[in-house]
């Protein structure tokens, strides 16, 4: 929970910084970055429960 709110206002700040900068590609690439980390996080849950059926 703790990264989760930690990535959250990570990602408010490069908004924030974005907009006041007007650079829209470095918000896009931050939020594809956290897209990635979103998945990787997903698949490490859940890939546990996927593989124990056929443990």
């Amino acid at each position: 929970m703790r990264l989760t709110v930690h990535l959250a206002r990570l990602l408010r700040d490069v908004a924030r910084y974005s907009v006041a900068t007007r650079r829209l590609a470095l918000l896009v690439l931050v939020v594809a970055g956290f897209v990635v980390i979103l998945l990787a996080l997903a698949a490490q849950t859940t890939a546990p429960l996927a593989i124990y059926p056929f443990a």
